[in-house]
């Protein structure tokens, strides 16, 4: 515990920080452990420094070669599954780029439940029969309705995935709900951004791959490209949560990094972009693009503030990092309600379809998650517990899209 301290205190005087302050900070340290009650000095001086800003990591052990053995395993059945419709006379492309996209959620998620699971064999199997059953459902409600232009095939395809991702949080540590899903929500966003740092690094591996092979007079861009799309990309969300799994302390540590930098960021851009629609010539109802960009930016910013939220909870942040979160919030609240405005007008004019409404609910939930977070941040409360209760709505009406819109439209 003196290295903590020790390295705690070089730290502040590598920032600079007078040595007035220092003394100040410990002190008010010192204070905060004194107040700690009947617990030992080591476990007052572990949370007295948490609560003064201190980021803890455990010192993972090596992993045994099993656990590589396992991931490596996994991956080769993934690939080998997503080849076999190919070899079935199935080959992707316009004509079944539906059906790859409805069944590419089958692919993922339950080996991602595999790897989560591994130590649950009774929650793994129930995960899986419910998953085989699901596909099983959602392949007969789309037989010959599978083409990219029918509304709810699409919505099938967008709307799958983020059901999944939320189901995952049955395989979480902790025993209470609300915790399990606060931790996975921390999870899912590591794992999405490291995903999408590896789906950058395959495409420039694929692109260096085409353009060595043309050099020597082989066109071979359409093959890459089929197997990059079918058999590559879903092998990333896996190896993510196997190296977020081994080296999650170091990697923890550049996503907190990212998340500092891109929320102010992120949060001004949206500043920007919501004054020109306010104030601009642009009509938000006629462009049904916007409205979707709009609707993925707003997914974006509410995962960023609730990743942020997180580590405010966790004493791991300033009291400012307060008020930029709720700055962000209200942005994005304001936004959504010019969403909604639009959405509203483009149903009065052209009437109720598929995609309306599932926007139009969509923007009703982040409109209510987003004001409960701003009013739960300003008086103070944990997030936690308001935040599980809109995950479980999310999710049910995720699934709601999936099964129940290919009967009504």
């Amino acid at each position: 515990m003196a290295d903590y301290l020790d390295r705690w205190k070089d730290e502040l005087i590598r920032q600079g920080t007078p040595e007035g302050e220092i003394v100040r900070a410990r002190a008010e340290q010192q204070r905060i452990q004194a107040t700690l009650g009947d617990i030992s000095d080591d476990e007052a001086q572990v949370v007295s420094l948490l609560r003064m800003g201190v980021c803890f990591c455990l010192e993972q052990q090596p992993l045994f070669g099993r656990a590589h053995l396992k991931v490596v395993l996994l991956l080769l059945a993934q690939f080998t599954l997503s080849q076999l419709p190919r070899f079935l006379g199935y080959p992707f492309g316009d004509a079944t780029s539906s059906l790859y996209g409805l069944n590419m959620s089958f692919l993922i998620f339950p080996f991602l439940a595999i790897y989560r699971g591994w130590g649950h064999p009774r929650l793994l199997a129930s995960f899986l029969l419910a998953s085989a059953l699901l596909a099983l459902s959602v392949n007969m409600l789309f037989v010959g309705k599978a083409d990219t232009q029918s509304p709810t095939v699409v919505l099938a395809i967008l709307h799958l995935p983020l059901f999944f991702t939320l189901s995952l949080a049955l395989f979480g540590p902790h025993r209470r709900l609300v915790e399990r899903m606060w931790t996975h929500l921390s999870l899912v966003e590591e794992t999405l951004l490291l995903t999408f740092l590896l789906l950058c690094a395959t495409g420039f591996s694929m692109m260096l791959v085409t353009l060595l092979f043309e050099a020597i007079g082989w066109r071979v861009e359409d093959e890459v490209a089929t197997v990059t799309i079918t058999g590559i990309v879903p092998l990333l969300p896996l190896l993510s949560l196997h190296l977020l799994t081994i080296r999650g302390a170091k990697l923890q540590q550049l996503i907190r990094l990212l998340t500092t930098l891109f929320l102010p960021v992120f949060t001004l851009l949206m500043a920007a972009f919501l004054l020109v629609l306010l104030f601009g010539t642009g009509a938000v109802v006629e462009d049904r693009s916007l409205l979707l960009a709009i609707d993925i930016l707003l997914a974006v910013l509410l995962l960023m503030i609730l990743y942020a939220a997180g580590q405010l909870e966790d004493q791991q942040r300033p009291r400012l990092w307060r008020g930029l979160i709720i700055l962000s919030s209200a942005i994005a609240l304001t936004l959504d309600i010019v969403a909604l405005r639009a959405i509203g007008t483009r149903l009065a004019q052209f009437g109720l379809t598929a995609n309306r409404l599932a926007v139009l609910a969509q923007n009703i939930l982040l409109c209510a998650n987003l004001i409960a977070i701003v009013a739960t941040l300003l008086s103070r409360r944990s997030i936690a517990r308001m935040q599980t209760g809109f995950l479980l709505l999310y999710g049910a009406w995720f699934l709601f899209v999936v099964l129940i819109f290919p009967l009504l439209f």
